[in-house]
């Protein structure tokens, strides 16, 4: 049996609405996930109110230093995914703190982009045990003024980013797994400039021992 404790990062664009950016009457609300070395992001164009159909003839992307990931639509990409138009891809190279992370529409008659930045990088120290009963304590760096959070199961909290360490007490520790279980942990760092929200995501797995 395992729970979720995980890193992830995510970009979501917004301006003028809760989730969407806005260029010359097309908006567009994307979620970019940097986890590890891979990416993947799912997005939604709009021209006005109205769903944008991207045509065969233009190209949506989504693009971190010198490399661009394709987007495609997919019947089934709202159901999975949240939005229809989605892609994934690994990384030829890490995403540093404050680095762009685009999403630019190819027409023929002109481009539309909207633009983010990465949060500060999120490395994520955890034991790979953790005995019933004991506290569980994690630390993280660098520290930075980007506000995070914390998953495990179904529980989730805040966290003092320049602390640099927390502490699970042992009887939350239950609630997310019995002996012999795998607790996944995950961290997220969030970044809002400019209408733009990005998460970035890191992960841990830890075996809840006698």
């Amino acid at each position: 049996m395992s729970f979720r404790i995980a890193v992830v990062a995510s970009v979501s664009i917004m301006s003028g609405c809760t989730d969407s950016a806005q260029s010359s009457g097309i908006r567009a609300a994307v979620e970019v996930v940097i986890a590890d070395d891979a990416l993947r992001a799912s997005a939604s164009i709009y021209d006005g109110s109205a769903p944008y159909v991207i045509s065969p003839s233009e190209h949506l992307t989504v693009g971190v230093h010198d490399q661009t990931i394709d987007l495609t639509y997919g019947e089934n990409n709202t159901i999975y995914f949240g939005r229809p138009y989605f892609g994934t891809g690994a990384l030829a190279q890490p995403v540093a703190g404050d680095e762009p992370v685009t999403l630019t529409l190819e027409r023929a008659e002109d481009s539309r982009s909207f633009a983010g930045t990465a949060p500060a990088e999120l490395v994520l120290e955890a034991p790979a045990t953790v005995a019933t009963g004991a506290d569980l304590v994690i630390t993280w760096s660098p520290s930075s003024s980007d506000p995070m959070r914390w998953y495990a199961g179904s529980d989730q909290g805040t966290i003092d980013d320049g602390a640099g360490t927390m502490t699970f007490p042992y009887d939350v520790i239950t609630t997310w797994g019995t002996p012999g279980s795998t607790v996944e942990l995950e961290l997220q760092r969030l970044r809002v400039t400019g209408g733009v929200t990005v998460r970035r995501i890191a992960t841990a797995e830890i075996m809840v021992t006698q």
